[in-house]
Formats: C-alpha cells, sequence, structure tokens
C-alpha cells in the first residue's frame, strides 16, 4: 500500500501507478492495495504491468486494514485478479537501478 490517508480516514489517489506496480514486479510482490479512485488509472495500463496481480481498491483505511492484518471476509472490497501470463515479455518492466560498488 502507497499513498495518503485524510483525516477522516479515507484513502486519497496516488500518482505513479505504472511505477509503483512496476517496483511491485521487480520485488516479485503479486498483492497491491491501491486507492479506489485510482482505478480509472489501472484499467489504461498495457496487460503485460497488470499480469500476476491481485489489485485491491480501496476506499478506506478500515479496508486497508482488513486486508493486511485480518482474516475477514473480503467479498465487499473490490478485488481484480489477473493470472500470469507466459506468453508476455516481462523483460522491460526490469527497472531496478543499477548496482555500484562504491568501495574500489
Amino acid at each position: 500500500m502507497t499513498g495518503e490517508i485524510s483525516t477522516l480516514g479515507e484513502v486519497i489517489a496516488i500518482g505513479g501507478v505504472r511505477e509503483k506496480l512496476t517496483a511491485c514486479k521487480n520485488y516479485r510482490i503479486t498483492n497491491v492495495i491501491l486507492p479506489y479512485s485510482n482505478e480509472k488509472n489501472f484499467n489504461k495500463l498495457p496487460a503485460e504491468f497488470k499480469s500476476g496481480f491481485t489489485i485491491y481498491f480501496v476506499k478506506s483505511i478500515e479496508e486497508v486494514y482488513r486486508i493486511a492484518f485480518t482474516n475477514e471476509d473480503l467479498s465487499d472490497i473490490k478485488k481484480v485478479s489477473f493470472p500470469e501470463d507466459a506468453n508476455l515479455d516481462l523483460n522491460f518492466i526490469d527497472m531496478a537501478p543499477p548496482q555500484f560498488d562504491i568501495m574500489q
């Protein structure tokens, strides 16, 4: 989960959905919580960025808490799953920063 929460516990839209999902791919994170208001941004992404993810779109901090810390029924929270597609070339997604050896 990344983003902002209002003083009333509302989850606020974020920027950089594509970049955040790229980082998740690089670190093999498959369950992602995004603000409900970012669903439009997510739907515009190509299939390469959606493959292998389960995305929860949340409106409140209570929903985030339930997903992250409980075993409660989550059927009232919008969830979309995209199975890993073996035919997609995901090599272009690896945008991890290069490692430098500064002790030379």
